[in-house]
């Protein structure tokens, strides 16, 4: 496998529509070009917290271009490419912004480079498989762009096992055993076919959607679903969150739970608003009909 890509997406105000960083590393040979650009997210933005971190200003904002105007550059790069990503927030907000604008996903061979790294590093595999955890634990240079930090664990895994990168893909698209979650709500494991298999995901406030309803999908797409949240968590899905009214109203157990794992390095959990998640499933769910 000579030409490989890998991707980073970055949304803020947990909307995985609202995208403001977009990175591409494209590996051809010994050649590495990187693409990386802001992006408009178009709406007024509550928390810049995330943008500050990853250098942006709100002036750099409000001057980068749209998503469509960006778009086609985007497709150029990713269209039948192998792409690797780490962790499933990349490739869902890509889908996201892509949906909000009516504009299809780049049709690419997408990787969750996050499995590799889980089975890899056994040691990694229940919690620290984060990117910003897996920096430090590989002691990858701070300096690199989170694309060029996902290439970097990606030859580390290569130089570890001594294994190929087609190797290591077929590893992680193998179906994981997963032991049944006790929970005081029916637990359930996902469909191994889905194209959310090996996710775990949680929904905590007030949702317009019977739950078990909400849980047949998600556990038909492939994500195991539990009523509790814990370190093997990789979804939080918040109802009645439309920005900012988290501002406001003040924040569930279970959401304030997860952004304090994250920010201890304990898991890795993305959180999104129920009005996203249930664009994302009702496109995923066409996609998955189709195939």
């Amino acid at each position: 496998m000579k030409n490989t890509t890998y991707l980073n997406v970055r949304y803020t105000d947990y909307n995985p529509e609202l995208v403001y960083l977009v990175e591409i590393l494209t590996v051809s040979d010994s050649q590495q070009n990187l693409y990386r650009t802001y992006v408009n997210p178009e709406e007024e933005i509550f928390d810049y917290g995330l943008i500050y971190e990853f250098g942006a200003t709100a002036n750099q904002l409000e001057s980068a271009p749209s998503f469509p105007a960006v778009y086609e550059q985007i497709c150029s790069l990713l269209q039948g490419q192998t792409v690797l990503y780490h962790m499933p927030s990349n490739k869902l907000a890509l889908q996201a912004v892509c949906n909000r604008y009516g504009l299809l996903l780049p049709d690419a061979n997408y990787i969750n480079s996050e499995r590799i790294v889980r089975r890899v590093w056994t040691e990694h595999s229940q919690s620290g498989y984060g990117l910003g955890s897996m920096r430090a634990a590989l002691d990858i240079p701070a300096d690199l762009t989170s694309a060029e930090a996902t290439y970097e664990i990606i030859q580390r895994a290569i130089e570890h096992t001594g294994s190929s990168l087609e190797e290591l893909i077929e590893l992680a698209n193998r179906p994981r055993v997963r032991l049944r979650e006790n929970s005081h709500i029916e637990s359930m494991e996902g469909n191994p076919e889905g194209p959310l298999y090996g996710e775990t995901i949680v929904f905590t406030g007030s949702l317009d959607r019977p739950r078990k309803d909400l849980r047949d999908v998600v556990v038909a797409l492939g994500c195991n679903f539990a009523d509790s949240l814990t370190r093997e968590t990789t979804m939080l899905v918040v109802g009645n969150y439309n920005n900012p009214t988290v501002l406001t109203t003040g924040k569930s157990g279970k959401l304030a739970k997860a952004e304090k794992l994250n920010k201890d390095g304990k898991a890795h959990i993305e959180i999104m608003s129920s009005d996203s998640f249930y664009m994302l499933i009702a496109e995923l769910t066409d996609a998955f009909e189709a195939d």
